[in-house]
């Protein structure tokens, strides 16, 4: 059987860009004229050449410029909906998409990260709890990120 090659952060951006572009209605020029208006100087040669494979990557601004333009969440930029496909983290980690995915989302570490210092970076009140469990315990379903404390408005009277 063949192992499929991990898809790479940049190639997931760019299929997700191409997806939500057409999506969207949205020429390459279209694309372009948004990511100016967001303040990344980007002309339609940019995005031709990114979905042409001739551009190896995006910067960091750009790529949230890009979530920000396409209104899409980051991490879904980020990652596709197969949960089995090999990601590659790193040139020498590889990860599901799931559960690179949850990575990115605050859900937990990596295989062999420590997860006293992955959820120590987390901001006090921010939590990432599942919904449910399947009937197996295996996958979460219907995760909830919970936010930081918010504090109650006085109310007037």
């Amino acid at each position: 059987m063949e192992r499929t090659k991990p898809l790479t952060p940049t190639h997931v951006v760019v299929a997700r860009m191409i997806a939500l572009r057409k999506k969207r209605g949205w020429s390459a020029a279209e694309l372009a004229k948004q990511m100016k208006a967001a303040g990344i100087p980007w002309e339609r040669i940019v995005v031709t050449k990114l979905e042409n494979g001739h551009r190896a990557s995006v910067s960091t601004d750009e790529l949230v410029a890009l979530a920000a333009v396409l209104n899409c969440p980051l991490v879904m930029l980020l990652t596709t909906d197969d949960e089995a496909a090999p990601y590659q983290v790193t040139p020498t980690t590889t990860e599901s998409m799931f559960a690179a995915r949850g990575w990115m989302r605050g859900a937990g570490p990596l295989a062999d990260a420590d997860t006293r210092d992955y959820y120590a970076e987390l901001p006090r009140g921010e939590s990432f709890t599942p919904g449910h469990m399947t009937s197996d315990g295996g996958a979460w379903v219907g995760p909830v990120q919970q936010g930081p404390p918010r504090r109650l408005e006085a109310r007037d009277g």
